[in-house]
């Protein structure tokens, strides 16, 4: 499925951040490249430094076609020296939950991490609908599945089938004023993304130039390679080095030299980013958020080098991050 572009969010996803912030970037993550890379409104990227808080979150609910409350462990009895927050009016997140309620529009607790549905006189009584609301449950074990009945559900909303108000889906393209945005939920690629490819050129380490040695894949040199030859879905089994095999898709848009789309990664999309077409290879990076149990989130950085040859591609991946490396999967992918 392509990335997708739209002129406003169709949900609002509403999240504690000591509670499932990781959990919020990957779901979001997932969302925007199914139904478009604004698809999601989350306060912490989308309002500016400054802005009145309560008037941003009404006005985004007055766009959205429903609104996702993100239910940790910790989202019920999240404390600080003046008591659980829930209690408080001033709370964000009962803020949130609160307007959305009164917006008439489809809210959907979403629970995750194992957490409980929570009951009606456990919440402040603005919110006790909340607990009457059917809930959609996200495991890190079933998160395919799990997310795809989520995904379903979000399609099914009025207004959300034809990207909402009647809105056209078509691929996406560089915008006018050079901001696009990678689908990852805490760092978004800013700038146009043929000055991306070049500081990247510049600063990163793998994306290197012709002959020069990639430290973790080796010397990269070769023909051109045509946009048609590479442009579409791809898929292929990818042994990961821990001993878990998937069946991964990938989806290449190119765009002269640079190229866009979505990598699989343990079963799902991540948007690619910082992607070249260059001396005959497929160079691209993406992004995982990784939770574990009360850990703060750690980023990890795929990266990926890929030779076409006779109707597939022979793909290098290096995955490092935190202060370690995994060794290097090497997969093909085909056309299905």
């Amino acid at each position: 499925m392509l990335l997708r572009t739209h002129a406003m969010p169709l949900f609002f996803l509403s999240y504690r951040r000591d509670d499932s912030a990781g959990y919020a970037g990957r779901l979001s993550d997932a969302l925007e490249l199914r139904f478009g890379d604004c698809a999601v409104f989350r306060d912490v990227d989308d309002i500016a430094p400054g802005a009145e808080f309560e008037q941003v979150i009404v006005e985004r609910l007055t766009q959205v076609r429903g609104v996702l409350v993100l239910i940790g462990p910790r989202w019920l009895d999240a404390s600080d020296e003046m008591g659980r927050r829930l209690e408080r009016a001033d709370d964000f997140v009962r803020r949130e939950v609160e307007l959305a309620l009164q917006s008439g529009k489809p809210v959907i607790p979403v629970l995750v991490a194992d957490a409980q549905m929570i009951s009606a006189k456990d919440l402040p009584p603005s919110m006790s609908a909340l607990a009457g609301r059917h809930a959609s449950v996200l495991r890190d074990a079933a998160w395919r599945s799990d997310l795809q009945r989520l995904e379903q559900a979000l399609a099914d909303l009025p207004g959300v089938s034809d990207g909402g108000g009647g809105r056209e889906w078509a691929p996406a393209a560089l915008p006018a004023g050079g901001d696009l945005r990678s689908g990852h939920g805490r760092g978004r690629m800013v700038g146009a993304m043929a000055l991306a490819a070049m500081l990247v050129a510049a600063l990163s380490w793998w994306m290197v130039g012709p002959g020069v040695l990639n430290p973790a894949i080796g010397p990269v040199t070769g023909p051109v390679i045509e946009p048609a030859t590479v442009a579409g879905v791809w898929t292929g089994r990818v042994d990961y080095p821990w001993g878990v095999s998937m069946d991964e898709r990938f989806e290449f848009v190119p765009v002269g030299e640079e190229l866009m789309g979505s990598a699989g990664y343990l079963g799902l999309p991540r948007a690619i980013e910082s992607g070249r077409l260059i001396d005959g290879r497929l160079q691209f990076s993406s992004r995982t958020e990784v939770v574990s149990g009360s850990d703060p989130p750690r980023e990890l950085t795929h990266r990926y080098v890929g030779t076409p040859e006779a109707g597939q591609i022979a793909f290098s991946l290096h995955t490092s991050g935190a202060g370690s490396a995994e060794p290097v999967v090497r997969f093909t992918v085909r056309r299905p």
